[in-house]
């Protein structure tokens, strides 16, 4: 019986996930908003019931047009920062 052959593993593959780690800066949260990268990635918390069922202050209004600004910036991005970015502010959704 033919033993199988040890599958090769690319050495760079690791090196970049390292590097992409390494770029990151010090990520903080500060209420509704977590910094990172001189970049603002607005949190969503209970605002979707507030717009759909509350009534919005001025306040959640901004926040709400924060978060479709996010959004059209992570649309934008490519493969590999979109990753980046989701694998950041993925620990911080509820």
């Amino acid at each position: 019986m033919r033993r199988k052959q040890p599958k090769y593993i690319d050495p760079d593959r690791f090196r970049e996930k390292k590097a992409i780690q390494a770029q990151v800066q010090p990520i903080v949260r500060r209420d509704r908003n977590l910094f990172f990268d001189n970049m603002t990635w607005p949190i969503p918390d209970d605002i979707e019931w507030t717009l759909r069922y509350g009534k919005p202050t001025q306040e959640d209004i901004m926040f709400s047009a924060s978060i479709v600004s996010a959004y059209r910036g992570l649309v934008m991005k490519n493969k590999k920062e979109r990753d980046r970015v989701i694998r950041v502010l993925k620990p911080h959704f509820v």
